[in-house]
């Protein structure tokens, strides 16, 4: 709806609403009176002067940008970073000390907004092809034809590395290249999006058997992080993938160091970035085991720039166990290891 007014067939309640959108090292602000029902779910958009459009969903108040975060509150003065702490529990608490209530409101910027009915968040189904899969002997062999390319919204091809220079790496090309009469994989792939327009397709990059250290130097330097940006994009671009899933097993392990943690999302920011200008998304595969969590992860860091989260819950019980049990179930057992009950519902 292009019309504030319209949103008045939705509910009588009427509030507030502080959009304060950090761009940049500006901050643009905007402050309109609009209809909501708490618990209602309204489409909020922002066109910007730039032209640049954020679409999202208000749910009591609170709203999510993009990679920007945004507080809906009666506040009529909030001063929000991209990198502000969000709580889990709690997504906007931590803003609270940044918002004055009933302080005056000073425009910048004049964004037009508009708000109506959203709809329930469409469901995703991310689904993993190990491109190692067409070597295997027998019944197991898979390859790009057998992927039913219907089932999931997300396909990814594993993987891509990177060199010890952080350009993106092809680690089988005769399988996934077609130069030298190889076997155009990555192409095969991508190709899928013919049956299903909807389905995106993207690029692996990491996993456990190209380590970490290679990662961990990476991110810490600036100028191999553009490398590996600059260099994934073109590849991407060659074979008509949507993104990357970013899989670096695992920040601050295995040959890592303890500024991983916060050199991560300083990648992943930057990915992000140059991804979302060519029009691409951005995911990450994470474990979900505490220690890695703990030592290796700025959760709502990461939060901020992936499009989504992809947990390796598989992880959670293997071959390593004498028993077979739920990958992730509610509750822990008596056999279930301290490790593992960490990462129960």
């Amino acid at each position: 709806m292009g019309d504030m007014a319209a949103a008045d067939e939705y509910s009588t309640t009427s509030h507030v609403l502080q959009l304060c959108l950090a761009l940049q090292d500006r901050l643009e602000k905007v402050e309109k009176e609009v209809q909501s029902l708490k618990g209602e779910n309204l489409a909020l958009k922002l066109v910007l002067e730039e032209k640049k459009t954020f679409a999202s969903v208000v749910k009591d108040g609170e709203v999510e940008v993009d990679s920007w975060k945004v507080v809906a509150t009666s506040a009529t003065k909030c001063t929000l970073k991209r990198h502000s702490a969000v709580d889990l529990n709690n997504r906007f608490s931590t803003l609270s000390d940044e918002c004055e209530e009933g302080a005056s409101n000073t425009t910048s910027a004049t964004p037009s907004v508009s708000v109506e009915r959203g709809s329930s968040a469409e469901s995703v189904m991310v689904c993993y092809m190990a491109s190692w899969a067409v070597y295997r002997q027998g019944p197991g062999m898979f390859d790009v034809e057998d992927v039913d390319p219907n089932i999931c919204t997300h396909l990814i091809f594993a993987f891509a590395g990177i060199t010890t220079t952080g350009e993106i790496n092809v680690l089988d090309p005769h399988h996934e290249l077609c130069d030298n009469g190889g076997e155009c994989a990555y192409n095969r792939f991508t190709a899928l999006k013919k049956q299903n327009p909807e389905l995106k397709t993207l690029l692996g990059v990491g996993g456990w058997e190209d380590g970490s250290e290679k990662y961990s130097k990476m991110a810490a330097d600036p100028s191999m992080r553009k490398i590996f940006i600059d260099t994934s994009i073109a590849l991407l671009k060659e074979h008509n993938f949507d993104g990357i899933d970013l899989d670096w097993e695992y920040p601050t392990m295995r040959g890592g160091i303890p500024e991983d943690k916060e050199n991560y999302v300083i990648l992943l920011s930057e990915i992000h970035d140059a991804l979302h200008a060519e029009g691409m998304i951005l995911t990450a595969a994470v474990s979900s085991a505490k220690d890695k969590i703990d030592f290796g992860y700025d959760v709502p860091g990461i939060a901020m720039y992936v499009d989504l989260l992809n947990l390796m819950t598989y992880d959670l019980h293997g071959s390593w166990n004498d028993y077979v049990h739920h990958q992730s179930g509610l509750y822990p057992t008596i056999r279930t290891p301290a490790v593992t009950k960490t990462s129960t519902l």
